[in-house]
């Protein structure tokens, strides 16, 4: 979901996105841990969001780049995940 922040810079105009992402793996993940039993991981979640805009606008070259931060969650691993160019 986006929503416009309500205010423009040049022609810019940039919106908020929030997510949520629900990760399925139908073969588990398998971490191997030192001197710990391996980290098996079958489903996780995602929450977060992004800021960038609607409108069509380049930046060093990128049509319409975003910057998202989203925090997964789940199986016994919790993630900070950045990301650039997440269409959420």
């Amino acid at each position: 979901m986006r929503h416009p922040l309500g205010f423009s810079i040049g022609t810019l105009a940039p919106d908020l996105g929030v997510y949520t992402i629900y990760y399925y793996y139908p073969v588990p993940l398998v971490f191997s841990r030192f001197l710990q039993p391996d980290l098996k991981i079958a489903n996780q979640g995602e929450i977060g969001f992004s800021v960038g805009s609607a409108t069509e606008f380049r930046f060093v070259g990128l049509s319409n780049p975003r910057i998202g931060v989203g925090f997964i969650f789940g199986g016994g691993l919790t993630v900070l995940h950045i990301n650039f160019g997440f269409q959420f």
